[in-house]
């Protein structure tokens, strides 16, 4: 299954490719302060646009990803930028220390995984962009993302292991700095279009992709208290917890 992302903002649209995916314990719920999490940022405010079916359940995604972690966020760096004759993709790296890898452990690479995240797009001519000196940003810069998800933010990772080339089977791309934001054997994630969602503030889930309230995929998104049960006393818990389900299924 695959999601297709579609950038938008008034030019040629680009289509992303991003695969849909194929247990654990519940990771212990925290009692420190959370930060708080700008999803706004993390989702390009307002330039991408997405179209996709979302999967019906934590379970389900989980079931269908190859790579299923939770964690915390460590940092954030520049990662990879593609190009073809019009347009140019930024990517940023968005490494994870994990502290339940549910699936996939073999992607964790000293107790990391790297998770490779759109930063967003720019029309290009001869890779220079081309726009009005006083039009608004369409690449979200490292350090804006730095404090839209700080360092501590837990966060749940749901996806696969890809090349480190975005479009690299498509000779009409190229690619630079591939190996930007990445250790030498570092595996790279692409998370699902729904499996990067982080807990706020407030303790409730929020995505890091589309900029939708993960509560309005489905029934099986709202971690009700039939649901939770005591082991799951948050949302993030629930949602580490069924995630579990999903991947031992």
């Amino acid at each position: 299954m695959h999601d297709l992302v579609k950038w938008g903002g008034g030019v040629g649209a680009l289509v992303l490719t991003i695969t849909g995916c194929a247990g654990s314990p519940p990771v212990a719920d925290s009692t420190a302060v959370r930060p708080a999490v700008d999803e706004a940022v993390l989702t390009g405010a307002g330039f991408r646009s997405f179209d996709y079916q979302p999967v019906a359940s934590p379970r389900e995604l989980s079931a269908a990803c190859e790579v299923v972690v939770a964690g915390r966020v460590a940092s954030w760096a520049a990662g990879v930028d593609a190009y073809d004759d019009e347009d140019h993709q930024a990517f940023a790296i968005l490494a994870v220390d994990v502290d339940d890898a549910i699936a996939g452990e073999s992607a964790v690479h000293d107790g990391r995984v790297f998770v490779r995240v759109i930063r967003g797009y720019e029309v290009v001519e001869d890779k220079i962009p081309v726009k009005p000196a006083d039009a608004p940003a369409t690449v979200t810069s490292i350090a804006d993302l730095e404090k839209a998800a700080p360092v501590g933010t837990r966060v749940a990772i749901t996806g696969n292991v890809v090349d480190r080339l975005p479009h690299g089977d498509d000779p009409a791309w190229t690619q630079e700095n591939a190996d930007a934001g990445l250790p030498k054997g570092a595996a790279v994630i692409q998370p699902s279009l729904q499996g990067l969602l982080l807990e706020d503030a407030d303790g409730q889930l929020v995505s890091g992709i589309v900029d939708d309230d993960p509560t309005t995929w489905g029934a099986a998104w709202t971690p009700t208290v039939e649901r939770t049960g005591k082991q799951r006393t948050t949302p993030y818990g629930w949602l580490v917890a069924e995630l579990g389900e999903g991947a031992a299924s």
